[in-house]
């Protein structure tokens, strides 16, 4: 559908992020070729700020992970309703707008006089009549989740943290083993053949570092939602959306998930994700690796990730596995231990219950939560 035929010539056009940044970008040039005198600006996380920079846009940063109609009446909602946008435009990663009502909602709420979108194949509609179509996507996604229900029933697993107690000489320990593992273990990869049987990622600005290097891998994947305009599709990954827990950002009633296909629960530590995923596939026996729950902690800014973490810098510390974990200056999330150490006692709390257990077999850790094992005792038992 031509544009021409949809919108009447807007002076101010607010546009929000809400998919993959190339198909932004190749919205904005839309919108600017067609309209070159019309101001345009971008409604974004911060996060996701800096791939615009060079766009000749106006950059606004959205300080909420979603869009929402709640938020229409926080202080820059009604700052976005007052700005009298002459037409707001959607962004659709997929084709049809499947999962984006909550995003019609509040692009409609803001009482613009037009709203359209573009999908992820640059095609323009009207989303009234194709937000609330089932999207294909989603049905496969959920589908892909779905087969690794009860998978591994009886099995035993260990899941890696990253910290600076683990080896490759425990990786190689461990290759014929059940194993899940997280964020930059690729980069043990050339110094051993283990590779882990589910690979996950679901912190931002991890994402959005190591973009190119995460989308080499080709390892089962199941990845938090929010990525997936990082990360992008493929066979061999899954998403798994956040689950809302009961209380504060500060101080949540962490809840745990049984069922992947609904969503897991926030625990600000991508191995309380992982202990859902195992639980969900069968498992009831865990072994931690590489928990060590000791950072050295640089100098905070006072950026926020989309998820409202404060944004660190690099800066020499040593917080994991491997010496080029980080590049100078590189940005990273500051870790909320108290919200972790919460998570881990919750996690414990749930295996009990269903017969499970969850031991930590880091070689050190300042961790108090689980009971302790050592890595070569349990190989051999």
């Amino acid at each position: 559908m031509r544009l021409d035929s949809m919108v009447n010539t807007p002076k101010r056009i607010l546009v929000l992020r809400s998919a993959s940044v190339p198909i932004v970008h190749r919205a904005l040039e839309t919108l600017r070729a067609r309209w070159p005198e019309s101001r345009l600006d971008l409604l974004c996380q911060p996060s996701f700020m800096p791939e615009f920079q060079t766009q000749p846009v106006t950059l606004i940063p959205y300080t909420y992970e979603q869009y929402s109609v709640d938020q229409l009446n926080s202080t820059q909602g009604k700052a976005l309703q007052d700005s009298q946008y002459d037409l707001v435009v959607i962004v659709y990663s997929n084709q049809r707008g499947g999962g984006y009502q909550n995003v019609h909602d509040f692009a409609c709420g803001l009482d613009t006089p037009q709203v359209i979108a573009i999908n992820k194949d640059g095609d323009w509609m009207d989303p009234d009549h194709h937000h609330s179509k089932p999207d294909s996507w989603e049905t496969q996604n959920n589908e892909k989740l779905s087969k690794y229900r009860n998978i591994h029933p009886g099995r035993r697993a260990f899941i890696l943290g990253m910290g600076p107690s683990l080896r490759i000489d425990d990786l190689q320990l461990l290759e014929h083993e059940l194993c899940f593992a997280c964020n930059k273990i690729y980069l043990g990869f050339n110094d051993t053949s283990w590779r882990p049987s589910c690979y996950s990622v679901i912190d931002i600005l991890v994402a959005q570092n190591n973009r190119e290097k995460i989308n080499a891998l080709t390892l089962p994947s199941i990845h938090e939602m929010n990525l997936r305009p990082i990360l992008g599709d493929a066979e061999h990954i899954s998403y798994v959306k956040t689950l809302k827990n009961p209380g504060t950002e500060d101080d949540p009633d962490i809840q745990f998930s049984t069922d992947i296909t609904t969503g897991v629960y926030g625990g600000r530590t991508v191995l309380f994700f992982q202990l859902q995923l195992a639980f969900f596939m069968g498992v009831r026996e865990i072994y931690l690796l590489g928990l060590d729950f000791d950072f050295q902690i640089p100098n905070a800014t006072a950026e926020k990730t989309a998820h409202g973490e404060t944004v660190l810098v690099h800066n020499g510390e040593q917080n994991h596995f491997h010496a080029d974990y980080r590049a100078p200056g590189e940005r990273w999330s500051m870790p909320n231990m108290e919200v972790q150490r919460k998570a881990f006692i919750r996690a414990r709390e749930h295996f009990a219950k269903n017969d499970g257990i969850i031991i930590n077999a880091s070689r050190r850790t300042k961790l108090d939560v689980f009971p302790r094992a050592r890595l070569e005792d349990i190989i051999s038992a």
